[in-house]
């Protein structure tokens, strides 16, 4: 990998896969992380690749860096409203490049695992205020699942950030 300087290009949104490919198209070293996001539309399941950095590319450039700014999909890059932005090693994107393929980077498709759950599997909380209890899986809406857990001797329906559980084995 060169010594060039990297930049974050901030994209329009849900524009990141239209900027990198007219940025590679120009011959700009781009990186774009995405992970496999999976979804039950419908009562089937769907997966895609999703921006692992949603409106966010790492573009390496030496001189070129107003070319950047003005690709399709790009609005700018960090930090936006000065002249000259910021520029990061190329040794740190290499690191951050090498822990997302080595898989040490967790990606939210960690959470893949709470699609196949049905109601009434028994799930433990690992973090929070509710911590080490154990309920039962009633279901999920915008990224928070709903516990069934017993407090104060009596059912109480909880909703928790998704990554806050696990499956009881």
């Amino acid at each position: 990998m060169s010594e060039n300087p990297w930049f974050v290009a901030v994209t329009h949104p849900w524009a990141e896969r239209v900027a990198y490919e007219k940025l590679v198209e120009d011959g700009f070293v781009a990186y774009s992380p995405t992970y496999e996001l999976c979804r039950v539309v419908r009562g089937a399941r769907r997966c895609r690749d999703a921006p692992l950095f949603p409106g966010y590319i790492f573009v390496e450039s030496s001189d070129r860096w107003r070319d950047v700014r003005s690709t399709r999909g790009v609005l700018g890059l960090l930090p936006v409203g000065r002249e000259k932005p910021s520029s990061l090693s190329g040794s740190l994107v290499a690191e951050l490049r090498s822990r997302i393929e080595s898989g040490e980077f967790e990606t939210p498709s960690g959470d893949a695992w709470l699609l196949s759950l049905l109601p009434g599997a028994d799930l433990r909380v690992t973090s929070g205020a509710y911590s080490d209890r154990i309920g039962k899986f009633l279901g999920r809406e915008r990224g928070r699942i709903f516990l069934l857990l017993q407090l104060f001797n009596r059912d109480l329906e909880v909703p928790l950030p998704a990554h806050t559980v696990e499956l009881v084995k």
